[in-house]
């Protein structure tokens, strides 16, 4: 289960939304971007270029549905009683892919971009493929009961947990605690990082039920994921510093995302836990952005992965996601009713809510483009 998440575009861009096992989906949102006319009283000329209203692109996902199954049988772990045979939902093990040239991923904080050492290492990538692929839930043939959340759990945490990573990922989140003395902003980093690791769009066009996962550690290694995968990195860092944790699983959107632990009138869903998107930089709490299928409308199912620290000062991320979408919904409103053509009074009110607007999108590293 995986997704391009919202990207952030500040131009006259077509955006191309690719869901993962379905068709592509064309949305294209145009906004004039130049001022073709200003009264002459005016002092701006007018060739001057306004930006578009940011536009989110939309994820494309799979549902962990498609990697999870309580009925497709596992050469590896099948057992056989006297009256039957016991079934077990498995994935076969990963293909294997070259390791990325990316010795190091990076990060921002408040506007200031950072690095973290991330070397590949063969060794360990190598031992983890050769590894029998994690199993879901047994079912004696002929039982089709699905499998419960807590075996989708415990499947989960096989991947987060597989010790052959471990002191490699642990590392990691040790350099993450030598970048900033915050804790909160050790979270934050965490989130920026996973979140800037690219989207394996190629992966996502041609997922199927019987698609490889990667473990975290693979992520790191290609530097590449889908959501689900992104997701399991950043469970894990997030574990790793303190935090609660639980993987947020949307089988109608057919989407995954994290939450890490947060006061309740911050939290998503009114689950303790405030929402983190993982297939590209997006201000944590925002849970709004525009998907292939709309919003995320369905109630999320919840996967518990620690239990730990409560992110206190999330209050801020949450405020700055309220700020973006007001003032986007304000860009909109005056693109539909002025166009491309304003007065002074407007253009420069247009001026002040782009400067606001990209003030944000600088401090979380969103993705952008000018014209």
């Amino acid at each position: 289960m995986n997704s391009i998440q919202p990207t952030q575009n500040v131009s006259n861009v077509s955006a191309t939304i690719i869901p993962e096992n379905s068709t592509i989906v064309n949305t294209t949102t145009t906004v004039p971007t130049t001022v073709t006319s200003i009264p002459t009283s005016q002092p701006t000329p007018a060739s001057t270029k306004i930006r578009e209203t940011i536009t989110p692109k939309s994820p494309s996902s799979v549902s962990p549905e498609n990697t999870i199954s309580s009925t497709s049988t596992s050469s590896s772990s099948s057992t056989t009683s006297s009256s039957s045979t016991s079934t077990s939902s498995s994935l076969p093990t990963a293909t294997s892919y070259p390791p990325s040239t990316v010795t190091s991923k990076i990060y921002i904080l408040d506007a200031q971009e950072g690095q973290i050492a991330t070397p590949a290492d063969s060794t360990i990538f190598n031992e983890i493929q050769a590894q029998t692929a994690p199993v879901t839930c047994v079912r004696i043939v002929g039982n089709n009961t699905p499998c419960s959340q807590s075996e989708v759990t415990q499947y989960y945490l096989q991947y987060i947990n597989d010790p052959v990573q471990k002191s490699y990922l642990d590392n990691i989140v040790s350099s993450i605690q030598s970048k900033a003395s915050n804790p909160d902003d050790q979270a934050r980093i965490a989130i920026s990082l996973v979140q800037n690791i690219p989207y394996d769009t190629s992966k996502a066009d041609t997922v199927t039920s019987t698609t490889n996962v990667r473990y975290p550690y693979d992520v790191v290694y290609q530097n590449a994921g889908i959501c689900e995968e992104k997701s399991f990195l950043l469970a894990y860092l997030l574990r790793g510093l303190g935090y609660g944790v639980v993987l947020f699983r949307f089988d109608t959107e057919n989407h995954m995302a994290v939450g890490i632990k947060s006061p309740m009138g911050y939290s998503f869903q009114n689950s303790g836990y405030a929402f983190v998107e993982t297939t590209e930089p997006t201000i944590p709490t925002d849970s709004q952005g525009n998907y292939a299928f709309g919003k995320l409308t369905s109630t999320a199912d919840v996967f518990q992965i620690s239990d730990g620290n409560t992110m206190s000062s999330i209050s801020g991320e949450y405020a700055d996601a309220q700020e973006f979408h007001q003032i986007y919904n304000q860009m909109a409103q005056m693109q539909s009713t002025y166009g491309s053509v304003m007065d002074q009074s407007h253009y420069s009110q247009w001026l002040s809510l782009d400067n606001q607007i990209m003030s944000i999108v600088n401090k979380y590293g969103l993705k952008v483009t000018v014209t």
